[in-house]
């Protein structure tokens, strides 16, 4: 498709409900088929290179997050400094083994990291796999220079927008440190200190934006920002509202008005069903929502009538759509996502959470095309 404008401006037409040529379209890149046939480049050896990943990307996406995934990963494991072991293997990493095996050990660790987390240093970023920038997940690297590396990242993805590196608030960071059993018991046995904790995973997070904001022009880098949090399932909240309300809410707002300070739209992302908190994440600040799986009771024309000013990003299935279903019925559903939500800008049409391997290429083409057709506008 031949571009009428670049994709930045079709990407800030969006976020600023105003329409532009067509719908944009934003994703997670995590599939082998698509990335071969986007960037007409085979799959060799353990994995793709960053510019091969990157030039996939030029050919559909408007948007990307996950740029720094070099995926696949070839399997391995790493023992990081404080004990927490990793695995990696193809799109996924995940935690293996704490340091801590019940909530007496958990309260020293906690104790520990607060302390870690008080003592910012020059752009360090702490998220749920810890003290490590997420510019290298594989390794854990920490980069020192966030426009230097940014700008790295970009020169291979052209016009594509690339978030801001994925900003958390605290209460994912922590709960996955813990785990969500010992984090819930130690909660119960000592809510103070977990708010404590959590506090200072914020914090940290409010530091460090405030760092890169003051030392460079973030808005020149990226307009926008995922400030994150996976709070829910399929069926409802992970959490109860009043602890949200307490816990979540507030740290959210401190965050989104940091972020705001350097002219950064924020949009927020969980997987599964958090509807009851639409209005209090509003109240925080955010700009706009992800995912909005349709299993999980997302009617996309419905969330765009009630909540008009939230820029809408998502709802195409991953879970059964994309994955077992006909052409036919990815051009359907992809033609409704654009009606119930593309009039009057304010749409980015995407996955309910990534293109991951198990995708139809012939899905993903339908899905894309459709936009560049269909989604149009006027």
């Amino acid at each position: 498709m031949t571009d009428q404008i670049t994709k930045r401006e079709r990407i800030e037409l969006a976020i600023n409900f105003k329409e532009s040529d067509r719908v944009p379209i934003f994703d997670v890149l995590h599939n082998v088929a698509v990335i071969e046939y986007y960037s007409g480049e085979k799959l060799k050896g353990q994995g793709f290179s960053i510019k091969t990943i990157g030039c996939a990307a030029q050919n559909f996406l408007d948007m990307l997050r996950g740029a720094e995934y070099f995926w696949p990963y070839k399997p391995h494991t790493k023992k990081f400094e404080d004990g927490f072991v990793w695995k990696w293997d193809k799109e996924t990493a995940w935690m293996i083994k704490r340091p801590f095996c019940n909530t007496k050990e958990l309260k020293e660790y906690v104790k520990i990291n607060i302390e870690q987390l008080n003592n910012y240093k020059n752009e360090e970023q702490w998220t749920y796999m810890g003290k490590s920038s997420l510019s290298d997940m594989s390794t854990g690297i920490q980069y020192s220079n966030y426009k230097k590396e940014f700008l790295k990242k970009q020169k291979y993805f052209g016009d594509t927008v690339i978030f801001h590196n994925e900003s958390a608030v605290g209460l994912d960071s922590a709960y996955n440190r813990a785990g969500i059993d010992l984090f819930t018991y130690l909660y119960f046995e000592s809510p103070d200190l977990i708010s404590e904790w959590i506090e200072a995973f914020n914090r940290h997070e409010i530091n460090r934006v405030n760092d890169i904001g003051e030392k460079y022009n973030l808005y020149e880098l990226s307009p926008v920002a995922l400030v994150y949090c996976d709070l829910a399932f399929k069926t409802g909240l992970m959490f109860s509202q009043e602890f949200l309300k307490k816990e979540f809410i507030p740290r959210a707002k401190k965050l989104i008005e940091t972020w705001h300070k350097y002219n950064i739209k924020c949009i927020f992302h969980s997987d599964g069903d958090y509807r009851p908190i639409i209005e209090d994440l509003m109240y925080a600040g955010y700009d706009g929502i992800h995912s909005m799986e349709p299993l999980a009771g997302w009617d996309m024309g419905e969330i765009k009538k009630r909540y008009p000013e939230l820029v809408l990003v998502g709802n195409i299935d991953i879970s059964q759509l994309l994955t077992n279903g006909t052409v036919e019925e990815v051009i359907e559903v992809t033609k409704k996502a654009i009606d119930d939500a593309a009039e009057g800008g304010g749409y980015i049409l995407a996955t309910c959470s990534e293109i991951h391997n198990a995708c139809k290429l012939e899905n993903i083409k339908a899905m894309v095309e459709t936009v560049w057709g269909y989604g149009q506008y006027k």
